[in-house]
C-alpha cells in the first residue's frame, strides 16, 4: 500500500503539542522560489523563478531550541520543449510544487530583540506537471521527502510579535514522473508567540474581625522571602520575552495574598538571568521581567508605591553558568516583603463576607 508521506508528516505535527514547554508561535511568510536545474536540457524556454508563499508554527523546547513545522506552496515552474511528434512546435509544461516541513530550529539571541537561527529537517513535497501537447494534455504526479537546511534572523517588534528573513534549501524536489530540482527559497515573513492569560487567584473571602476587650499590642508580620527558578523544570517567561506563563502566575500568588491582605507589607522584586547573550541585554531583560511582575500586582490593585524593583541581570550568579543546570538555577526571581507591624483592629462586630 502506498501511503503519501505527508500524511505521516501531518500526522507527527499533531503530536508536537505534547513535547512544548516554553513557547508556541504561528507565522506566515512569502518571498522568491528559485529551481536549480528546473528545467531539461532540450528545453526552449524556462521560468524556474517563482512567487512562493507559507504558514509555519513553532514550539519552543527551551532557550535556544524550537520545533518549527509549516506548508509551503513553491507556485508554478514554467518550461517550453518541442511538442511529442511535433518539434516546431512549443508545448509548454507547468510544475506546482508545495509540501509539508519539519525540522529543528536552534537559535542564538544577538541581543534584546535580535536573534540569529538555523534550520535542519526534512520536506514531505508532493508535485503536479501539466503539459500542453499537440492535441492533448499530459499529466503526471510524484510525492517524496527531501532534506531541508535553512537560516536567517529574527527581530522582535512587540514581546508578542517579530519579523524574520529565511533562506532555505530543499534537496532534489520530484521524482521520475515529473523531474526533480532542488528548490531555493528566500522569504520574509511574521510571527505571533502566543502569550499567557493571568490566571485568578483563589483567595480566601470570609473575614472575621472579632471584638476586643482591651487594646493589644501591635500585630508583628514577619518577613517572606520566596525565589522562584526555573530549575524545576517549569519555565517561569518564555525565552527573550517578559509574558508571564501560567507557571510565574501560580507561583506569585502567595506574595499577592499578603500584598492584599496588609495595606503595610511591600515587596521588593529581584530578578536575574543566566549569561547567556551579553551582560547589557540581559540586564535590560530582568529589568522588563521585575517590571512585568510588578505590573501584574498593580493590575490586580496594588500601588506601585508598595513594588520596589531590583534588576539584577547576570551580575549575581548562585550557580555554574556552563550548565543547563546552573543556568536553570540562575534564571529566577527573588520577591522579598520585608516584616510590618499592624495595629489591632477597631470593628467590634463580626463581619462576614
Amino acid at each position: 500500500m502506498n501511503i503519501n508521506p505527508y500524511i505521516g508528516l501531518s500526522a507527527l505535527l499533531l503530536s508536537l503539542p505534547l513535547f512544548a514547554k516554553n513557547g508556541i508561535y504561528v507565522g506566515a511568510k512569502t518571498g522568491w522560489v528559485h529551481g536549480h536545474n528546473a528545467c531539461e536540457n532540450q528545453h526552449l524556454e524556462c521560468d524556474n523563478d517563482a512567487l512562493g508563499a507559507g504558514v509555519f508554527a513553532g514550539y519552543e523546547l527551551n532557550d535556544w531550541l524550537a520545533l518549527e513545522a509549516g506548508y509551503n506552496y513553491f507556485g508554478n515552474i514554467r518550461a517550453g520543449y518541442p511538442a511529442l511528434g511535433h518539434s516546431n512546435v512549443t508545448a509548454t509544461y507547468t510544475g506546482k510544487i508545495q509540501g509539508l516541513e519539519l525540522g529543528a530550529k536552534p537559535y542564538w539571541d544577538l541581543n534584546e530583540r535580535t536573534s540569529l537561527f538555523a534550520k535542519i529537517g526534512t520536506l514531505a513535497w508532493w508535485t503536479d506537471v501539466t503539459g500542453d501537447e499537440v492535441g492533448y494534455r499530459h499529466s503526471a504526479s510524484d510525492n517524496g521527502w527531501s532534506p531541508m537546511l535553512g537560516a536567517g534572523f529574527a527581530i522582535a517588534i512587540t514581546d508578542n510579535i517579530s519579523a524574520r528573513l529565511e533562506y532555505q534549501w530543499f534537496h532534489n524536489v520530484g521524482g521520475s514522473n515529473t523531474g526533480g530540482s532542488s528548490i531555493n527559497l528566500l522569504s520574509a515573513g511574521i510571527n505571533y508567540r502566543f502569550g499567557f492569560k493571568n490566571v485568578e487567584p483563589n483567595l480566601a473571602t470570609n473575614i472575621v474581625a472579632k471584638p476586643h476587650a482591651a487594646p493589644v499590642q501591635p500585630e508583628k508580620i514577619d518577613a517572606m522571602t520566596l525565589q522562584l527558578s526555573d530549575i524545576a523544570g517549569e519555565v517561569l517567561f518564555a525565552s527573550n520575552s517578559a509574558i508571564f506563563t501560567p507557571v510565574m502566575v501560580n507561583a506569585v500568588q502567595q506574595p499577592l495574598k499578603r500584598l492584599l491582605d496588609y495595606p503595610e507589607a511591600k515587596v521588593i522584586i529581584q530578578a536575574h538571568t543566566d549569561n547567556r547573550g551579553s551582560q547589557a541585554y540581559n540586564q535590560q531583560l530582568s529589568e522588563r521581567r521585575a517590571q512585568s511582575v510588578a505590573s501584574y500586582f498593580e493590575s490586580k490593585g496594588i500601588a506601585a508605591s508598595r513594588l520596589i524593583i531590583d534588576a539584577k541581570g547576570e551580575t549575581q550568579p548562585i550557580a555554574d553558568n556552563l550548565t543547563d543546570a546552573g543556568r536553570a538555577q540562575n534564571r529566577r526571581v527573588t520577591l522579598t516583603s520585608p516584616a510590618f507591624s499592624v495595629e489591632p483592629p477597631v470593628a467590634t462586630e463580626g463581619i462576614n463576607q
